[in-house]
């Protein structure tokens, strides 16, 4: 999956985890804290590609630091609806160039 993923501000009801298809042994705390440890599972929000008010029970994109709510009642303001997703983190480093002082030049 490509894309922006945002944290949630809201924890996911048993019914979502559920719709994720996760079972089993789950830590929710560990799967809702952002940045995750490489290798472990994470609830995310990506965009869903809708603008409208959202209903009760929907997640939507807000804030400053754009993170996942969810409504608790219907919206009468148009937010950018969100869905949850299932995602795992990998970690890959790449060495881009090594610098000598020599090769900085002084910017006036």
């Amino acid at each position: 999956m490509k894309g922006r993923c945002y944290p949630l501000n809201d924890r996911p009801t048993f019914e979502d985890i559920q719709a994720l298809g996760i079972n089993g042994d789950f830590n929710i705390n560990k799967a809702i804290a952002c940045p995750f440890t490489p290798g472990e599972i994470g609830i995310v929000c990506v965009k869903a590609g809708e603008f409208r008010p959202p209903l009760a029970g929907e997640w939507f994109l807000s804030g400053a630091i754009i993170e996942a709510y969810r409504t608790r009642n219907n919206f009468t303001t148009p937010k950018q609806i969100a869905r949850l997703v299932v995602v795992k983190t990998e970690m890959s480093v790449t060495e881009i160039s090594k610098l000598r002082v020599e090769q900085l030049t002084r910017v006036e």
